[in-house]
């Protein structure tokens, strides 16, 4: 199973290392958490041990969070992994890219951990 253990699996790919450590810090008692720093990462991760929710930023380099997002949703194989999007980009129509693109949810930078365990629990639920 790669870098995952018995419990549900969550990637977040973001390119800034403080948020990848804080949300795999804050998930990772229910969750086994694995981060990337960019969206080409985030794709390899995903296809080495498919995960039950991907966090995945907008803005990174080598790809952006909306192009990870539509590879996934492209591709049979992991289409129906659930995907947060976790950016800092808050305009209506950044939300509404997200959620045409396949997003389940949207999260805005900076954000309420309590915020982000409910949604994480509602799209991966532990029990």
């Amino acid at each position: 199973m790669g870098w995952f253990s018995r419990k549900k699996r969550i990637l977040i790919a973001d390119d800034e290392e403080p948020i990848r450590l804080m949300v795999k810090d804050a998930l990772g008692e229910k969750y086994d958490v694995k981060g990337v720093a960019n969206g080409s990462l985030c794709l390899d991760a995903v296809n080495d041990s498919k995960p039950d929710l991907v966090i995945l930023d907008v803005m990174m380099p080598e790809m952006d969070g909306w192009s990870v997002l539509d590879v996934l949703k492209r591709d049979e194989k992991t289409r129906d992994i659930p995907v947060l999007m976790l950016t800092s980009l808050q305009r209506g129509v950044d939300v509404e890219a997200s959620f045409t693109r396949g997003a389940k949810d949207y999260l805005p930078k900076p954000f309420s951990l309590a915020l982000l365990l409910k949604k994480v629990q509602r799209l991966a639920p532990t029990e």
